[in-house]
């Protein structure tokens, strides 16, 4: 779980740049990119599929 808010403060951090400074097509695709990606952690949390879930359960 550490990682996944790990992920959402870079996401955050990277969508917010755009109000303070100029944002390259680089870091417009990798917000897009990250955005799928948490996506699919979150909906993987939701369904019980997540590896986070698995290992928290196992240790």
């Amino acid at each position: 779980m550490v990682s996944l808010g790990a992920r959402l403060k870079s996401l955050d951090s990277l969508a917010s740049k755009g109000i303070h400074d100029d944002v390259t097509a680089a870091e417009a695709e990798t917000c897009v990119v990250w955005t799928y990606l948490l996506a699919a952690d979150l909906i993987r949390l939701a369904d019980g599929t997540s590896a986070l879930l698995v290992s928290d359960a196992t240790a």
